[in-house]
């Protein structure tokens, strides 16, 4: 793997390129991640929706499925866009769990490429969301704190926290600060704790929001706003997200191309909208819980109090199930 990595980012040679598809069905599944990635990147826009999640038989799948894009596309596709210092995914699985079943409190805990617990933080409090910074720290949103935390992996301990009220995403920048959204409000933190951006929202119920690398926030509140914004708080793109009044928005997250993932109680749907408020995706996944989208333009959903993650291709095809987990994941990432 890492002979063929290396032979397609520095020498750029398509001959690396089967190689690498090969291993798809071969790897260790600690290490498959680092492959699909690479094709992923390869392949931009026209990647296939294939797992390399699974058994022998899908992974075999995926391998067939990933051979005949490259008998598609191997004449069109450009190496020179590959950079040899981008970071891979480590197919590193974050699971954020915010009541452990009998228990009063929760967990955050990392799994890696093979399922195996790298570690855990125990004792949180209603934890919403998590983000790993750095080889061994990881920040954590925990609303019966009512705060923002940096803890070790380690041991869970605190590195620094500051207080925020009903906050529910976070998000370390590139400069080093962390933003926080908040219910009602946006926030966000210097590396030495200062607050450096508070804008109120009174009157809305924000749903998701993120900062992107531009520096403008897009949000979504609960009402099926969305908006792109500076952080003087001036316009740069809105739209109406349809949605059935009778079920409202659940659960929402907000992508940095001005898509949308949406799912309401009671609907067991999950629906993509574009910048134009069109849908673009619908998938049933009953009590879907939260979002992660991959780099491969497939998206992880958490089921509401389920033990289980579903993976949907760009489609809204099911591709892939965890079942019968440990755990019963509120929110999940992978990096």
């Amino acid at each position: 793997l890492t002979t063929a990595l290396g032979v397609l980012t520095a020498a750029r040679d398509k001959d690396a390129v089967p190689v690498l598809i090969d291993l798809v069905a071969r790897l260790p599944a600690d290490r498959v991640w680092e492959a699909e990635e690479m094709l992923t990147l390869l392949a931009g826009d026209k990647a296939p929706s294939a797992s390399v999640s699974g058994d022998a038989a899908a992974r075999e799948k995926a391998r067939e499925t990933w051979a005949a894009w490259w008998t598609n596309n191997s004449d069109s596709v450009d190496l020179a866009k590959l950079n040899p210092s981008e970071a891979r995914e480590l197919g590193y699985l974050l699971i954020i769990e915010n009541q452990k079943a009998g228990k009063p409190s929760g967990h955050v805990l990392e799994l890696d490429g093979a399922r195996r617990v790298r570690w855990t933080v125990e004792n949180v409090f209603d934890a919403q969301d998590a983000q790993v910074v750095g080889g061994n720290r990881v920040l954590i949103i925990d609303n019966n704190g009512q705060r923002v935390s940096e803890r070790e992996t380690a041991t869970g301990k605190i590195l620094w926290e500051k207080p925020v009220n009903a906050g529910f995403r976070v998000q370390r920048l590139a400069n080093g600060n962390t933003f926080v959204a908040c219910r009602n409000m946006l926030v966000e933190f210097d590396r030495a704790g200062k607050e450096v951006l508070n804008l109120q929202r009174p009157n809305e119920y924000i749903l998701d929001a993120k900062k992107l690398r531009d520096g403008q926030i897009a949000t979504l509140t609960n009402q099926g706003a969305y908006l792109r914004a500076d952080a003087a708080g001036k316009e740069a793109k809105a739209f109406q997200v349809p949605f059935d009044p009778n079920f409202g928005i659940g659960v929402a997250e907000v992508l940095p191309n001005d898509h949308v993932l949406i799912a309401s109680p009671n609907t067991g749907k999950v629906h993509e909208y574009d910048a134009a408020g069109k849908m673009v995706m619908e998938a049933a996944v009953p009590l879907a819980g939260n979002f992660f989208r991959l780099s491969n333009g497939h998206t992880l959903v958490t089921c509401q109090n389920q033990a289980h993650i579903v993976e949907l291709d760009k489609t809204g095809k099911v591709v892939n199930e965890m079942k019968d987990l440990p755990y019963r994941p509120w929110r999940v990432s992978r990096r």
